[in-house]
């Protein structure tokens, strides 16, 4: 519905310059008005009237994702799981043309002025938000971190078993291979379909309690660094939005900041602890109705 709303104001702004006619608020077109209404009630009927997006991943279900046999680093398919997921994550990539063109020279393992390794994106690539001439620099980094989850540790090893013939990224694991092989991929890359649908899989296979998507994976990443207390101009700067609104739709209040409200304000009235304000508590009888005054 916001696109046919675009198109009427592009239209309007237009024939007003041109003719100074006004399709929304002239009387003579009263008849298309009421048709472009009834329309827009129908979408919104049909579920068409807003986009929804997916809402981020819970914090049980995260951790339930890394604790599965989904994330195993040992076997080709679910290290591949693992390394799409945290590239997703820490990257916010989008759109499954772009994940299928991305490439091992996109991505460099280096080490900072402290020691510590990271991945970084040496070549980004083209989305609905930064085409060809777009010179904004962007993009996330992706740190080690200490443990069996680290996500450095995934990619290098996960670089080092990939075919050499083939330079795409993301790479067709072997049907038959064991731990010890040196190459677990298969000269093929990956197609568009199974990774638009990667995280929908990982999700049933992991016993999620709900159905992510992969745009799931972007909505997480922007929610942990604004519930972070990240500013929203070093969100963009790794999520790729063009302004700090397009972020906002991201931001939900989720349960748990739901429960605390909900806990402040019953606190206030019944007068348990975790407010600060007084009870609320009024004895009945008290209650006076005012005094009616007669009036000449």
């Amino acid at each position: 519905m916001g696109s046919l709303r675009t198109i009427r104001f592009g239209l309007k702004r237009y024939l007003k310059t041109v003719t100074g006619f006004d399709i929304i608020n002239d009387e003579g077109f009263n008849e298309a008005n009421e048709v472009y209404s009834a329309k827009c009630v129908q979408l919104k009927k049909e579920g068409l009237a807003k986009v929804q997006h997916k809402p981020p991943m819970a914090n049980a279900d995260l951790k339930k994702l890394y604790e599965s046999a989904v994330f195993n680093t040992n076997n080709p398919k679910t290290l591949l799981n693992k390394v799409f997921f945290e590239i997703m994550l820490c990257f916010c990539c989008r759109g499954r043309q772009n994940l299928r063109q991305l490439k091992k020279s996109h991505f460099a393992v280096l080490v900072d002025a402290s020691g510590k390794k990271l991945v970084t994106k040496v070549v980004d690539e083209l989305t609905k938000n930064h085409r060809e001439n777009d010179e904004a620099e962007q993009g996330g980094m992706m740190y080690a971190t200490e443990g069996p989850f680290c996500p450095v540790a995934s990619f290098e090893k996960y670089l080092q078993h990939l075919n050499p013939q083939n330079e795409f990224l993301f790479q067709r694991p072997k049907k038959n291979t064991t731990a010890d092989s040196d190459v677990w991929y298969a000269n093929m890359v990956v197609g568009e379909r199974y990774l638009g649908d990667m995280m929908k899989n990982r999700s049933k296979q992991a016993g999620l309690s709900q159905q992510n998507t992969n745009h799931s994976i972007r909505a997480t990443a922007v929610t942990i660094l604004d519930k972070s207390g990240f500013e929203a101009r070093h969100i963009i700067s790794v999520s790729g939005h063009r302004s700090e609104s397009s972020i906002r739709s991201y931001s939900k209040t989720d349960e748990a900041t739901k429960k605390r409200i909900s806990e402040t304000l019953t606190s206030a009235t019944t007068g348990t602890s975790g407010s600060d304000f007084p009870a609320m508590i009024y004895d009945p009888q008290q209650i006076t109705e005012p005094a009616l005054v007669a009036t000449s």
